[in-house]
């Protein structure tokens, strides 16, 4: 007969241990029904309208900005939303309209905030650092970026890589808005995030997934784990975030990564559309990301991302090889595993996606999902 359920806190350690069942060899009597879907509310952070957000970064004149605070700057011709301002002490470059999001989607997507360290400047958040400002350009000796939504910002690019002169401008500019403001036209406030402000990064372990509020990202709280796999199947193809839990402690004892941490939410399987995002009640999955212990401190290039599915009907499919004596699929290409409760023409599967930025498995892939499948269905 199943066990009971065990509440377990997502903030503490991970511990699943089940076992028990590794004897059974149907589970055909089981509550195989479905559950409800669990809606899980995405974190309250400000999505500024992207043509109200465009059109007060316009606002801003980008020579008037590499000028602030300097009586001798001179600023080359501009066009549009860049200048190029030589200030003495060293030149600048100004960009109002930088999509500092770089080119790619979904829970791997990479952003242009990653490498930079998150200070405060004239009371905003910004982030300095080196690196690509823009999406798809090049790596720049030092930036100062100011997000103004979720992937546009201002940005003040440095010559030199200390930073010195661009955080002069960034501080003198943004103490004094209404002074770099275009001829003609007007600021209407909020502009950029205040320091103390939920910043475009979001709450939590979603700061780690960019484009968060598309994907719905949630993170993963209190949550019961049923110890019985039939109802962690039944239970986490409702609710995801329960299968966070074996597989959050499966990555940790597998999947160690130099200079990150392992974090869980839960995502929804696509982006979704501004309009539909609120009445949205579709399917979840469980999301591992790596997050970077230290903005400072060397890390592996390619971060993996994990994805743990569970299905209630049976796989259906040609097994290729076996995960912990279950028979299982796998398609390295992809970087997927299914691996099945009994049999593949039985009720009951897990699914799960390991690929690092490069769209590659790691080579520690199948010993993750053995872990992860000899805690979700017994040793």
């Amino acid at each position: 007969m199943p066990r009971p359920s065990r509440r377990i806190l997502a903030a503490l350690p991970l511990a699943l241990v089940l076992a028990g069942c590794s004897g059974e060899t149907s589970y055909d009597d089981r509550d195989w029904s479905a559950v409800g879907p669990v809606s899980s509310p995405v974190p309250d952070v400000r999505e500024p309208d992207l043509a109200t957000t465009r059109s007060r970064l316009a606002a801003l004149d980008p020579c008037a900005v590499g000028a602030a605070g300097s009586a001798d700057a001179l600023a080359e011709p501009g066009q549009g939303d860049a200048c190029t301002v030589d200030r003495g002490e060293g030149s600048v470059e100004v960009l109002t309209d930088a999509r500092y999001f770089v080119d790619g989607s979904g829970p791997d997507a990479v952003n242009a905030l990653d490498s930079r360290e998150r200070i405060e400047v004239a009371g905003f958040a910004a982030w300095v650092g080196e690196g690509p400002v823009t999406s798809g350009g090049d790596d720049a000796p030092c930036a100062v970026v100011v997000p103004a939504s979720l992937e546009l910002a201002l940005a003040v690019v440095d010559s030199e890589d200390d930073c010195a002169v661009a955080q002069q401008v960034a501080e003198a500019a943004l103490a004094d808005l209404d002074a770099v403001v275009r001829e003609g036209r007007t600021l209407d406030p909020p502009v950029f995030y205040a320091a103390d402000e939920t910043d475009p990064g979001g709450e939590g372990a979603c700061s780690e997934l960019g484009d968060q509020i598309e994907w719905l990202c949630a993170p993963v709280g209190d949550v019961e784990v049923p110890d019985d796999p039939v109802d962690l199947i039944r239970h986490g193809e409702a609710d995801p975030g329960l299968l966070c839990v074996p597989a959050l402690e499966a990555a940790r004892a597998t999947a160690a990564g130099q200079g990150r941490s392992w974090v869980a939410v839960t995502t929804a399987v696509g982006q979704q559309e501004l309009a539909e995002r609120a009445s949205y009640d579709g399917p979840r999955q469980c999301t591992l990301l790596e997050a970077k212990d230290d903005p400072d401190a060397a890390a592996d290039a390619d971060p993996v991302t994990i994805i743990v599915t569970a299905r209630r009907q049976a796989l259906g499919t040609r097994a290729n090889t076996e995960v912990a004596d279950h028979p299982a699929y796998h398609s390295e290409q992809s970087g997927t595993w299914e691996v099945a409760l009994t049999d593949v023409d039985d009720h009951g599967f897990l699914r799960v996606e390991v690929l690092d930025a490069g769209r590659q498995e790691p080579d520690w892939a199948k010993a993750f999902v053995a872990d992860l499948v000899e805690r979700a269905f017994g040793g």
